[in-house]
């Protein structure tokens, strides 16, 4: 969400808690941790790279990452490296850019996916929400010359949820294909699933659950408890959801997801970031990568426990 519409919201929110304070929230989760291990790795060199709103680890590219931009930029990805600098730029065919606010990839060796989420939805309004998928493109990066541009035509599946519109800024995509969606709200958080991407066709979403985040924390405050991203690791073992201010883990049940929700999740303060919009599993699933809205915004790394 953009730094207006968040400080408008948080506005009317205010003045609605004026009327009618709501009570504290159950507290469901462990009490977090400092984000000792957190090394700032580089700021974002490239200009276009503004609203750092999803992150993906390379599996084609070594030590690359894939980003893109929040809601006002064209459907594109940016490929990165560790230092800040911008490798090339991939343009979607037939996507369009309402309001991207998450990015995942899934899959091994050549059989790769990187996917788009276009389920920001800060007025509650949209009636479907939309996933683009590309295979991870093969670009020449060995030219002295300018970073490239290239076009990769796109699929796509439209989503619907089962009880109404949300707003949400967290996808993630298991290695087996099941794509989750993390609602954005000061109540509870909702879980929502679909069993695979199918390109050209419209799915109905299935919610498994629900979580408080920010629980822990004084019930006025907003930016714990609302969700901007989210990954699970290479293996398919590890769920993060990130809020602005904190890093949420669960471990993953193979086959069904409905049982994880009751864990207690592992709970880690982030390093100052002004928006916390991104955050992705090192390629080898040892590290977090988190970085934020605004130009030249840093990217941070995180050392698992």
């Amino acid at each position: 969400m953009k730094p207006l519409l968040l400080s408008l919201a948080i506005g009317l929110i205010a003045a609605a808690t004026r009327l009618a304070a709501p009570p504290s929230l159950p507290a469901t989760s462990a009490a977090p941790s400092s984000a000792s291990s957190a090394v700032e790795l580089a700021r974002w060199k490239d200009e276009r790279l503004n609203e750092c709103s999803g992150l993906a680890a390379s599996r084609r590219y070594r030590d690359l990452l894939w980003t893109h931009n929040d809601s006002g930029d064209s459907a594109r990805l940016f490929l990165v490296d560790g230092k800040g600098q911008t490798r090339a730029t991939v343009e979607l065919d037939g996507a369009q850019a309402i309001d991207w606010e998450d990015m995942a990839l899934s899959g091994r060796g050549h059989d790769v996916w990187l996917y788009a989420a276009d389920i920001g939805d800060n007025l509650e309004a949209r009636s479907e929400i939309a996933i683009y998928r590309i295979r991870e493109p093969e670009i020449n990066l060995s030219s002295s010359a300018a970073p490239p541009t290239v076009q990769v035509k796109c699929e796509r599946m439209i989503l619907r949820y089962p009880d109404g519109a949300h707003n949400a800024e967290t996808l993630a995509v298991a290695p087996d294909g099941r794509l989750l969606i993390v609602t954005k709200t000061l109540d509870r958080s909702a879980f929502y699933i679909v069993s695979k991407f199918q390109a050209g066709t419209t799915q109905t979403l299935s919610k498994i659950g629900e979580y408080a985040f920010g629980a822990t924390t004084a019930h006025r405050r907003v930016r714990p408890r609302q969700t901007t991203g989210g990954d699970i690791s290479p293996d398919g073992t590890r769920l993060v959801v990130m809020t602005y201010t904190q890093l949420y883990e669960w471990k993953l049940p193979r086959g069904n997801w409905k049982g994880f929700l009751k864990q207690t999740p592992r709970v880690e303060e982030l390093p100052a970031l002004d928006q916390a919009e991104s955050v992705c599993f090192a390629a080898d699933g040892k590290h977090l990568l988190v970085s934020s809205e605004g130009l030249h915004a840093p990217l941070w790394e995180l050392s698992l426990p």
